[in-house]
């Protein structure tokens, strides 16, 4: 971070110092929000969680070495201590960092989508740090408490800035994009994750639609082309390109070839340029995904062999489609075990479907899908249920779970005998796995966070198995 005053902070928060101390010339150096580390030299800023109000460790914070310290009480007189009262936390929190944030003039990318942003986003990054010093979004830090975090590690050596913008109720992003206030705006697509608190894709668009609030009056936004949703927001904007599998999209992809778990080839075009690239990752989302990644590359001058090279070495973040192999019961395993959506899942059963072995699909709960969850897990299971997968495993506490089962079931029994197979619990299954797969099989894991099915695929990894005959 790069230093600034006191006394500034005071003004960006509406805050009043209490008690009489000394602020000439005193500088925060770090801004934290955990007061057992990245504390000395920082401002400590009391959040109230469900469990935890940060007020109570506000003196922790001083011993462990900050300059001062939020607070919505009228706190205790700390000798030598700078404390400075706010109205609400978390909003001087919010403040401090769209204040901080208009110190420095790099170019901001953001990036939201109802899938694929956090891959996106890495991908971006990858591209752009070929010729910038880039600070981007770490693990879940997209909404508004890890967002400002992040903008309050930008420094004088940052070159290029790539935020992620995650929400789950209106109006999120619009505080995320006035934090930003990013140059390139990406929206990846509009799908069904959040639909509970949103009613429908229209209100999801509306929302994700946010992240133009305060975008660069003569900034780049960045669409999925063949998101028919997002065509309907073009028209609206100023300076706007596009993505996809067309060549009306001025970056799009030709010639594309899955090769199931290893991986796609395409030849990405745009105007005058071509480039074959083949990629470790997987699908026609991947593809997706890499052509914005290049949008934004082009768009920011980076030459298109860098383009190129950083694409086809990239890895996939952790539990999102990531392959585990070589494993002694010789089973193939892709954790995908961190997010999910209907969209998503089907991707999912795609690629799968592609791989040749026999293949095994277990299915976990899908979240905040609200009054469409039982018709979207059905959904689901009717997909899986059509595709080229030998066994499909749904498992979940939920009711959903089920109702994905029984969707496999009455199409499975149609056409393919019944290696569908249904547990209310991981434990139960994990149990029951040896007897369905055996070794050499291609076992895919997917389910939203909280499913927790990392907890299979660990398992899956040590597990004795029945060799193929």
């Amino acid at each position: 971070m790069k230093p600034i005053l006191v006394d500034d902070v005071v003004k960006a928060v509406s805050g009043t110092i209490l008690h009489d101390v000394d602020i000439i010339n005193a500088k925060i150096y770090g801004v934290t929000i955990d007061s057992r580390k990245n504390v000395m030299n920082s401002l400590f800023v009391p959040l109230k969680g469900e469990r935890v109000d940060g007020h109570d460790f506000i003196k922790q914070a001083f011993e462990a070495g900050a300059i001062c310290s939020l607070t919505e009480r009228d706190a205790e007189n700390i000798s030598g201590k700078i404390i400075i009262k706010v109205d609400n936390a978390s909003e001087a929190l919010k403040n401090l960092a769209e204040y901080y944030r208009g110190l420095f003039s790099m170019p901001i990318v953001a990036i939201t989508g109802s899938s694929g942003k956090t891959t996106t986003k890495e991908l971006i990054a990858s591209v752009l740090s070929k010729k910038y010093k880039v600070l981007k979004t770490e693990g879940n830090y997209n909404n508004e408490i890890g967002l400002p975090l992040t903008v309050f590690n930008i420094d004088d050596s940052t070159e290029c800035v790539v935020l992620e913008m995650g929400m789950n109720h209106a109006g999120e992003i619009h505080n995320l994009s006035k934090i930003g206030r990013p140059d390139i705006c990406i929206i990846t697509n509009i799908g069904v994750a959040h639909i509970m608190n949103l009613g429908s894709r229209e209100g999801i668009l509306k929302a994700k639609s946010e992240i133009f609030d305060y975008m660069n009056p003569n900034g780049l936004a960045i669409l999925n082309g063949g998101d028919n949703l997002l065509k309907q927001v073009k028209p609206r904007l100023k300076n706007v390109i596009t993505f996809g599998f067309e060549n009306t999209d001025e970056v799009y992809a030709d010639d594309v070839v899955s090769k199931g778990l290893n991986g796609v080839d395409f030849t990405l075009k745009s105007g005058s340029i071509s480039a074959a690239i083949h990629m470790k990752t997987f699908g026609k989302h991947a593809v997706l995904n890499a052509l914005v990644a290049a949008a934004v590359g082009l768009r920011l001058r980076v030459d298109i062999s860098d383009i190129k090279e950083a694409l086809e070495a990239f890895d996939p973040p952790k539990m999102r489609s990531s392959v585990i192999k070589d494993l002694d019961n010789k089973l193939t395993v892709v954790n995908d075990a961190y997010n999910a959506n209907p969209d998503s899942m089907c991707a999912a059963i795609d690629v799968l479907s592609e791989v040749k072995g026999t293949r095994v699909c277990i299915l976990g709960d899908m979240a905040e899908l609200g009054n469409f969850s039982e018709s979207m897990h059905k959904e689901v299971g009717e997909y899986a249920a059509k595709a080229s997968i030998e066994h499909v495993i749904c498992v979940g506490d939920s009711n959903q779970a089920g109702k994905m089962y029984e969707a496999v079931h009455i199409e499975y029994s149609k056409h393919r005998g019944k290696n569908v197979y249904y547990f209310a619990n991981q434990d139960e299954m994990i149990e029951n796995l040896p007897e369905i797969i055996k070794e050499g099989d291609i076992v895919w894991v997917k389910a939203s966070r909280s499913s927790g099915l990392e907890k299979t695929v660990e398992a899956l990894t040590h597990m004795k198995l029945r060799t193929c005959i």
